[in-house]
């Protein structure tokens, strides 16, 4: 596999199910900086999609419209 012109070992880590996503991409990034530590000079690890992120952006935006949507039904009453 190659990223960015340069040859590379491509990870999948996959949450089990009923998991929670948001925890999930949390420890996620608390272990790859750990792990980044630990790597030999001249290796790093590059998050590709980070779907925890794209998740929480999701129901934030949700939330924002859920309450938008209750305020004008409380003024239009």
């Amino acid at each position: 596999v190659r990223h960015d012109g340069q040859d590379s070992i491509a990870l999948g880590i996959s949450m089990a199910e009923g998991g929670d996503i948001i925890r999930l991409g949390k420890a996620l990034t608390q272990t790859v900086a750990q792990a980044e530590s630990l790597l030999p000079a001249g290796m790093h690890l590059v998050q590709l999609q980070d779907q925890p992120a794209a998740v929480s952006r999701s129901v934030n935006e949700f939330v924002k419209v859920l309450i938008e949507a209750v305020v004008i039904v409380l003024v239009v009453s």
